[in-house]
């Protein structure tokens, strides 16, 4: 199981999960969010936060890989991943100026940090909604607060059975 690429493919996951926020789980309720969708991510983010402790024991460097740059790239992918994030969070400025995202230090010692993602409110101007080829059976009622929304995809949502 642990090969050459151990270090790497530990590192990542560890990183994965020190980044993984409430907030960010949120993000992805909100765009992606069933109740059944809620459960699963819930059990995979206590999955992986119960391997973390494994992995470094192999020896892995573990979430000491991560770093405030891996933060701010993961920022950028969040936002490129999703589409309402992109009038929210002006792809000129310093991720640390983004609207609900606080960065810091957790101890007066340690690194600079993506320390929270707060979205909650933030997106009720996205324009677009995209979750065409999703398996979701119901969209987020929270899409309704979206009230300047006039696109919505849902090209390939065969399992689609409700609006909210």
């Amino acid at each position: 199981m642990f090969g050459t690429a151990t270090k790497h493919t530990v590192a990542e996951l560890s990183t994965r999960v020190a980044e993984l926020s409430d907030s960010v789980a949120e993000l992805r309720l909100l765009v992606h969010g069933s109740n059944a969708e809620r459960i699963a991510l819930q059990g995979e983010i206590t999955k992986l936060r119960q391997q973390v402790p494994e992995l470094e024991a192999r020896g892995a460097q573990g979430v000491q890989d991560s770093s405030y740059a891996t933060d701010k790239l993961n920022l950028r992918l969040l936002r490129e991943r999703f589409p309402a994030l992109r009038e929210l969070w002006p792809v000129e400025r310093d991720e640390s100026s983004w609207e609900g995202v606080t960065v810091g230090k957790l101890f007066e010692n340690s690194p600079w940090r993506v320390l929270k993602i707060n979205l909650r409110g933030k997106l009720g101007n996205a324009l677009e909604f995209d979750v065409r080829g999703g398996q979701s059976t119901s969209l987020p009622a929270e899409l309704v607060k979206c009230a300047a929304l006039h696109t919505l995809f849902l090209h390939g949502c065969v399992a689609l059975t409700s609006l909210p």
